[in-house]
């Protein structure tokens, strides 16, 4: 098939839009908010008690990791460091969080944990390679990321919370990317854009479970994985200011697709609440690399909430309680 420029147009948002780091090797230090790109590190995540919203934020510089309560209310910073930091997500008893830090030499990024108050921050891995898009397993004792290998090439591992026992899992051609547990722990799920696969823990029996469509990408499962949360690139290329990313729910098979958002601006990494109730997000408008505003909503489309603004004015951060 010959690839237009309206395809290749439609590829580079899906990879802006996967949630991911995409690491560029002639800057060294990639697509982050201090070289012009879109801060990644955004990335919201819930805590599976439904009471704490973990996720980076550029108020203070290149990206620290904050928390907040699920209203809004009780913002804390929990990194204070000069580097980049991002990607944070919960264990499922809500104490820990896994997050990406270049704090040690700001070309490679590197997994930490910690605990929910900050304390406690151990690195997990330390190699050449750049590592993101970390998820604890249910049990809390393993860590699942992406790599970037040679060739800009991105495969998935596994380590134990110890830093011991690093294996990985993944050798594909193409790029395998989000990788996060199931429920029971005992398959892991992952893209290889256009399709999301599974795969046992160790690597084995890989099954395609679904494959994406034009235009859509950065899906995420529900708790029971019946349901897919992901976006829809809605581009109008007569009128720019008419394109929008929106949030979008299905079953898993494909069916019963319904638009959940309809504020016409640009949403980034959707996942579902553990209950499966609500759907948080990321929104901001098409240049504001980082800058924008952490929302949530019901599933089925009802009281969407802003809980806090991930930017700063005049130096001073700018915090939004739920409305």
């Amino acid at each position: 098939m010959r690839i237009t420029k309206k395809h290749s147009l439609i590829i580079i948002l899906i990879i802006f839009f996967s949630g991911c780091f995409i690491i560029d090797n002639n800057l060294g230090r990639g697509y982050r908010y201090d070289h012009g790109g879109n801060y990644y590190g955004t990335n919201p995540s819930i805590s599976n008690n439904g009471k704490k919203i973990v996720f980076g934020s550029i108020c203070y510089g290149l990206g620290d990791i904050c928390i907040v309560d699920i209203d809004g209310l009780n913002y804390q910073r929990l990194t204070y460091n000069a580097s980049y930091e991002g990607e944070p997500k919960f264990s499922n008893d809500s104490k820990k969080i896994v997050f990406i830090s270049e704090r040690d030499d700001g070309d490679t990024g590197h997994i930490y944990i910690m605990d929910i108050d900050g304390s406690n921050q151990k690195q997990i891995t330390n190699t050449k390679y750049y590592d993101s898009c970390p998820s604890f397993s249910p049990e809390g004792d393993k860590i699942i990321f992406n790599r970037e290998l040679a060739g800009r090439n991105y495969q998935i591992y596994i380590i134990n919370i110890d830093g011991t026992n690093e294996k990985q899992l993944t050798f594909n051609k193409e790029n395998a990317s989000r990788p996060r547990f199931s429920p029971h722990g005992n398959k892991i799920i992952y893209e290889d854009w256009p399709e999301v696969w599974s795969m046992n823990i160790d690597g084995s029996q890989k099954t395609l479970l679904i494959k994406m469509m034009e235009n859509c990408g950065a899906p995420s499962f529900s708790s029971d994985e019946n349901k897919i949360v992901f976006i829809n690139n809605r581009i109008d290329y007569q009128d720019e200011a008419k394109s929008s990313v929106e949030i979008w729910i299905m079953n898993r098979e494909g069916t019963e697709q319904k638009q959940i958002t309809f504020t016409k601006s640009y949403k980034e990494f959707p996942s579902f609440s553990y209950d499966n109730s609500k759907i948080l997000f990321f929104e901001r408008e098409k240049y504001d690399r980082g800058k924008g505003q952490i929302r949530i909503i019901n599933v089925d489309g009802t009281n969407l909430r802003t809980i806090t603004n991930n930017y700063c004015v005049s130096g001073k951060r700018e915090l939004g309680g739920a409305r």
